[in-house]
């Protein structure tokens, strides 16, 4: 008796389960066999292979042409800051802290003097401001 009972609350969760499912379109409304699914991959990789294929092309046919905008991130051919600002990585690391602690300061002092005030961490994540709540 207890095992009909656990079997028939089975049965009537899978079938709640599977009412709420079709109501927010979890499942496909239609079933679709195997050669279908076999089909649909084979044709988007195809079209992927095309597009791979006509892009490459089109790049190489244009890249004469936009060439020099390739090179134009290159600074006196150094490869790192240090190198390219003749200083040490010190030097580097010193201007990112310093950096890095003025654009806190500055944010600080940006929260303290807005209209809204101070936004606790919870208020930022619920997407409210302090005048709101």
């Amino acid at each position: 008796a207890a095992a009909a009972t656990a079997v028939s609350i089975l049965r009537r969760a899978r079938r709640s389960a599977s009412v709420s499912s079709d109501l927010i379109f979890v499942r496909p409304m239609r079933r679709i066999s195997s050669r279908q699914r076999l089909m649909s991959g084979r044709l988007d990789a195809a079209i992927f292979l095309v597009g791979l294929l006509l892009g490459t092309w089109a790049f190489a046919w244009v890249f004469p042409s936009v060439e020099p905008l390739t090179v134009l991130g290159e600074y006196l051919g150094a490869d790192t800051l240090p190198d390219a600002f003749h200083v040490t990585d010190l030097v580097i690391n010193a201007i990112m802290v310093a950096a890095a602690v003025a654009i806190y300061i500055l944010g600080g002092y940006m929260e303290r003097h807005s209209a809204c005030g101070p936004v606790t961490a919870e208020q930022a994540v619920n997407g409210s401001t302090a005048s709101q709540s």
